[in-house]
């Protein structure tokens, strides 16, 4: 190191005059002395630069390995980088051990290397580790507005951005303002900057309103070069607070809404429907402008809370209340039909059979096949068996009254049946067994899908029989048992009470029926006040009243015709008493054929075999009316339900009642609702119907989503290990030899307890080439047809406005299984109906007007490139060292 101020230059001054004078040589010796002693490296020099050499930019050659040593002692002497940078920098280097900066410096200063460190724990799979996402979004009336106030002086105001006239609209103390730059209420609108002028300065605190459609907020907060505004929102009644991210316009039923999504919303409260809400636009630093939006109250769906039956799809659903703006509109969009899977018995009738058929007598007929399954026919509500007279006239056509036999097959009249028999001496039957109350219907089969529940008819039992004369004649025939007009259920409304056992019942028909010979007594009482329990029908009577007693076999009769009603070998039964006529003695008297059990006074006679047990010929519709004939009871209420084969009342089941809705859809969803409105079905279907109206919510939040795959099973991640997949290791991809740097590493900056992998990365050498390529390949052809459409959410429906759909299917242009593409959203072409209707094979996810449409058309051509110059991928093998 050179020295400045030497002491060689000034030695000659230094020494006395004499001998400067005479030994001129010794002053030479003297001064080349110091020039020696001040050279490099020597004495002087040292003692002079010693401070210098301290700076190891300024050190001697010979102190750059005390350097080394002292500071560098763990990095290799061959390193590459220069020592004296190292030993300044050594500090940080230190301060950064273990970090990757350290690593990467390292790799630098000796190998001259960039390199890539990664870390096994980062494809480690981790249970419910995924970052899961789901955007937000507040929906916003299409106008909002800032305000400003005037003191007399000002003309020009600040915007929210740039506008134009066709996006603005101003109003000062409500009155709205021309633009132009003429009149004194004028205003002009900046094309470059954000600002409006006036041309007269409106008055000192007007009230300046500046009023924007929904396009401008859209445009300006979905900006992408990363100008886009941002404002923070707060709900002026739920308090909820959101920073806006970007926006788009959407339409929600028949309005254009402002979407904006949303970050760092409140986790307290939500935004609510219909609010007003203020948002902070900050512009030019700590500036900003208070905006006001109306949030959107629309109805959201109205869900079926009771659906009723009877009501039909199409119906005009009434909503009633909310104060809306404008009002929603809803129609029935289904209804249940009914597949009959079983059938209620809500009145069980009479006369029934097992196996007889129930019919449906309303339209549809079909789709149902029923039969009688069960019956009572244990005799306790009336006779399960009743006797039915089987003589056919065909067979006596030919007959004259004047026959001494007309040839019935009767045994009661060995020698013949004539004009003086009695008819009732001359008759056949056939009897019908196993009847009684219907106790359950089985569906054999339904396969109709009913919107209204039909009405059921159960069949009554029909008798088949054949006949025959004595001359040898037959006939066959069938007698339907709901046409004999048999009563056959008697209903107790009330039981009264103070009856007896016994206590007749008398039957009176109404005008206009027909039905006679019915008769019933009571014969089950209540214990606690003896009121009617049960009664059973009896054979019909005869005219009179008859006395038994016991051990006797004689019936005195009072007011009787025994020698005229009765016949030897009858059927008849007193109080119970069942027995047969062996003599009639007179009009009062007869004998029966075994002892009377218990003493009787003044009964009534029941005959069998005259009429049926029920009597005949009564009509459902004319049931007669009962009185109970009784010394000590009272109160009684008695109701005549069924002739036999009739008086049954069946419902179809089905899991849903026909015409129950289903499902309420919205036409209209409305505007601006600030409570929720009333559902009224009551003036519809059967009346009973019930739902109940949601409104949209004004915060809307879409189906989140992992935007991670850390803890996906189908990911390429793997299941940690105690090795390499574990949280303390990390891989170090370098193309140096691992065992050249490993011990460097774990001396330096390996941290304690982790453990180092290292991958080896070997690259092949290839050479460019050349070739000549010949290939096929499929390209689209994108083609924007004429007009605009529209489309709607969850729709298959394109609505052209000037379109020609058709001409363009004609030249090709467009075809069925093209693909088109609408606001972003491509489908393919599923019918071209018109030149301004198409329909899509899936629908569209978002509504949308106004939209170019553009078909693409994919066509394979074949593309021929010669002295096609390409370099080889390069092939990368690694090995992996730890």
């Amino acid at each position: 190191m050179s020295i400045t101020n030497k002491l060689s230059t000034v030695v000659r001054e230094q020494l006395p005059e004499f001998i400067r004078a005479d030994y001129d040589t010794f002053v030479a010796f003297v001064e080349a002395y110091y020039e020696y002693l001040e050279q490099t490296n020597k004495s002087t020099d040292f003692g002079r630069n010693l401070l210098n050499y301290f700076d190891v930019d300024s050190t001697l050659t010979d102190f750059e390995e005390y350097f080394r040593r002292k500071f560098l002692n763990s990095i290799p002497a061959e390193t590459l980088a220069n020592k004296a940078f190292l030993v300044k920098h050594i500090r940080e280097f230190w301060r950064a051990k273990g970090t990757e900066k350290a690593y990467r410096f390292l790799f630098r200063a000796l190998y001259g290397e960039e390199i890539e460190i990664f870390y096994p724990k980062d494809n480690i799979l981790r249970l419910s580790a995924g970052k899961w996402v789901e955007r937000q979004s507040i929906r916003f009336l299409p106008e909002f507005y800032h305000l400003a106030t005037g003191n007399g002086s000002t003309k020009v105001f600040r915007l929210f951005e740039i506008a134009s006239t066709s996006n603005l609209e101003v109003y000062v103390n409500d009155v709205l303002q021309t633009s132009n730059c003429t009149t004194a209420n004028g205003y002009t609108i900046s094309p470059n900057d954000p600002i409006v002028t006036f041309n007269t300065a409106p008055a000192n605190n007007s009230i300046i309103k500046l009023n924007y459609t929904s396009s401008d907020i859209v445009e300006n907060i979905s900006r992408t070069d990363g100008t886009q505004v941002v404002i923070s929102f707060t709900g002026e009644t739920s308090g909820a607070t959101a920073i806006s991210e970007n926006a788009e316009e959407i339409i929600v039923g028949l309005l254009n809404v402002n979407e904006i999504f949303i970050s760092n919303v409140s986790k307290e409260v939500s935004f609510i429907q219909g609010e007003n809400i203020t948002g902070k636009y900050f512009y030019e630093g700590t500036n900003y402008l208070t905006l006001y939006f109306k949030s959107l109250s629309v109805l959201k769906e109205i869900n079926v809370v009771s659906g009723g039956a009877n009501y039909n799809i199409g119906d005009v659903v009434p909503i009633v209340g909310g104060s809306p703006e404008s009002s929603a509109s809803a129609i029935i969009n289904e209804v249940y039909s009914a597949l009959i899977s079983r059938i209620l018995i809500i009145r069980t009738g009479a006369g029934f059979k097992v196996g007889g058929d129930v019919v449906i007598t309303t339209t549809p007929n079909t789709g149902l096949v029923m039969a009688i399954s069960t019956v009572d026919s244990t005799g306790s509500v009336h006779p399960n068996t009743i006797n039915v007279n089987s003589d056919i006239i065909s067979l006596y056509e030919g007959k004259t009254i004047t026959d001494s036999d007309y040839g019935f097959p009767a045994t009661v009249i060995p020698t013949g049946e004539n004009s003086a028999t009695r008819i009732v001496d001359a008759l056949s039957y056939a009897s019908i067994t196993g009847l009684g109350p219907i106790s359950n219907v089985t569906v054999l089969s339904s396969t109709y899908a009913f919107s209204t529940l039909p009405t059921l008819n159960a069949v009554g039992p029909t008798l088949a029989f054949t006949s025959s004369n004595t001359s040898g004649g037959s006939a066959t025939g069938n007698t339907s048992i709901v046409t004999l007009g048999i009563l056959g259920k008697i209903n107790v409304a009330n039981g009264g009470s103070n009856y007896t056992l016994g206590d007749e019942l008398q039957f009176t028909t109404p005008s206009g029926g027909r039905g006679w010979g019915a008769y019933a007594r009571v014969s089950g009482l209540h214990s606690s006040n003896n009121g009617i329990k049960t009664v059973q029908f009896a054979p019909p009577r005869i005219t009179g009243r008859a006395n038994v007693t016991a051990s006797g076999v004689t019936i005195v009769g009072t007011g009787t015709a025994f020698n005229t009603e009765l016949r030897i070998g009858d059927k008849i039964e007193i109080s119970n008493q069942t027995r047969f006529i062996n003599a009639i003695s007179s009009a009062t008297s007869a004998n029966v054929n075994v002892q009377w059990t218990s003493t009787v006074s003044n009964a009534s006679i029941g005959i069998y075999d005259r009429t049926y047990i029920g009597g005949e010929l009564y009509e459902q519709h004319l049931l007669p009316t009962i009185t109970v004939t009784t010394a000590t009871g009272n109160n009684a209420i008695l109701i005549s339900e069924a002739i036999y084969g009739d008086g049954e009342s069946l419902l179809g089941d089905a899991e849903f009642e026909p015409g129950q809705i289903k499902s309420i859809i919205l036409t209209n969803p409305g505007s601006q609702y600030e409570t929720v409105p009333t559902i009224n079905l009551t003036a519809l279907g059967n009346g009973l119907a019930n739902a109940v109206a949601t409104l949209l919510s004004s915060q809307f939040t879409y189906g989140g989503k992992f935007v991670t795959t850390d803890g996906l099973l189908s990911s390429d991640r793997r299941i940690q290990d105690r090795d390499y997949y574990q949280n303390y290791s990390y891989v170090i991809q370098s193309q140096t030899d691992f065992n050249k740097y490993s011990q460097v590493l774990k001396d330096l900056i390996h941290p304690s307890g982790t453990r180092m992998f290292a991958e080896y990365m070997i690259q092949k050498t290839v050479t460019p080439q050349r070739a000549t390529s010949a290939r096929t390949e499929q390209v689209s052809r994108e083609t924007t047809l004429t007009g605009t459409v529209n489309v709607a959410n969850a729709s298959i429906v394109v609505t052209g406005t000037g379109t020609l759909f058709n001409v363009a299917n004609t030249n090709g242009t467009i075809t069925i299984g093209c693909s088109v593409l609408v606001n972003n959203e491509i489908r393919t072409v599923n019918n071209i109906i018109s030149n301004t209707s198409l329909t899509v094979t899936s629908p569209f996810t978002y509504t949308s007007n106004g939209n170019t449409i553009v078909t693409i058309v994919t066509v394979v051509e074949a593309i021929q490139t010669e002295n096609l110059e390409y370099l080889k991928t390069e092939n990368e093998e690694t090995l992996l060292f730890n």
